[in-house]
């Protein structure tokens, strides 16, 4: 079982401007376990970027207490944090490279902060810009990168102090799709192969889809949800968690005038291999209009979602309807009663 590496206790944090007071979290209680990599999801002003610089004590939390590593961040003193920072990578949005440095040199900059010798700084940072795959650009500037190489460029130089804990600040927010894809895929294998913990923060369900093993929602300054990724897209138990995933897979809306049941059914791996449609159509005689079919991967689970119309008599809509209850499919009640 997984051990904890960052845990979260009672954190608060409020700006005071002026008469009025911004509540920008609100007693938030998190557990993050060591080696998983872990999303934090929300929309633009939820609080996420301050939760995050919460974690490192970039920003300190009104009241509560961060915990790193079984080491109280919010306990220590001035010197004793800059030492345990060096085991806290972070990486940017807009990756924070310095123009005038080569790209070696950049992920040079945290060893030589920390005094190391030139060979420890050579044989490290070619390791590193080998794992991050750029290996044959050391003498390159960032002018000279895209987008995407630049955030490599930002993972090495997070790396340099061989931290065990990466914080990830809407790392592929700035980039293209494919760019995307690749920063996800190695932040995957940083997380396999180097055994860090990953803590991310996004609005975009598609990156936390691919990478997260678990999730936390935060909404207005609140943790309103947490659960493994899958359970986030498949059973949302919170209105702005299900409005997220709705926006986010542009589920179909029922029409006012739609006639029967409109229901969402949910396939989780397995489940998706039962023929429902066929069951229910010669055993209960009704009819079935599939409005929407989805098939999603999250991680290594196929979720399926399908939105349809079940009509014909009430008591075979009926019928039909606890049939699917009970099954394992989750089913939901879109529009129309019996």
């Amino acid at each position: 079982m997984w051990g904890t590496m960052i845990s979260l206790r009672h954190i608060n944090k409020l700006y005071h401007t002026g008469k009025s007071t911004l509540v920008a979290l609100d007693d938030i209680n998190l557990t993050i376990r060591k080696n998983e990599i872990f999303g934090i999801l929300g929309k633009s002003g939820a609080g996420k970027s301050t939760l995050l610089r919460i974690v490192n004590l970039l920003e300190r939390p009104t009241s509560g207490e961060v915990i790193v590593d079984n080491i109280s961040l919010t306990t220590l003193s001035s010197r004793a944090l800059r030492m345990h920072r060096q085991k806290i990578g972070m990486i940017f949005q807009h990756f924070n490279l310095l123009e005038s440095r080569s790209l070696f040199d950049n992920v040079a900059l945290p060893l030589e902060i920390q005094s190391c010798s030139k060979d420890v700084i050579d044989k490290k940072v070619s390791t590193l810009l080998e794992l991050v795959g750029l290996a044959d650009k050391h003498h390159h500037f960032p002018s000279e990168l895209s987008g995407g190489q630049k955030q490599r460029v930002g993972i090495a130089r997070a790396l340099a102090s061989h931290p065990a804990v990466l914080l990830c600040d809407e790392a592929t927010s700035a980039l293209d799709t494919e760019s995307t894809q690749s920063i996800l895929n190695l932040l995957k294998k940083i997380n396999r192969e180097l055994g860090l913990t990953i803590l991310l923060i996004t609005h975009e369900l598609e990156v936390v889809k691919q990478v997260c093993d678990r999730v936390g929602v935060l909404h207005h300054g609140r943790l309103i949800e947490e659960d493994a990724t899958v359970n986030i897209f498949a059973r949302p138990k919170q209105l702005a968690t299900q409005q997220l995933v709705q926006q986010a897979l542009h589920f179909y809306s029922p029409n006012a005038t739609d006639e029967g049941l409109t229901l969402k059914l949910t396939f989780i791996g397995d489940e998706s291999e039962i023929p429902l449609i066929s069951i229910l159509v010669k055993q209960f005689d009704v009819t079935m209009n599939i409005r929407q079919a989805l098939i999603e991967k999250i991680q290594d689970t196929t979720v399926g979602f399908t939105i349809c119309q079940l009509t014909g008599a009430p008591l075979a809509i009926q019928q039909a309807l606890q049939f699917i209850q009970s099954t394992a499919i989750q089913v939901e009640v879109l529009h129309g009663a019996i």
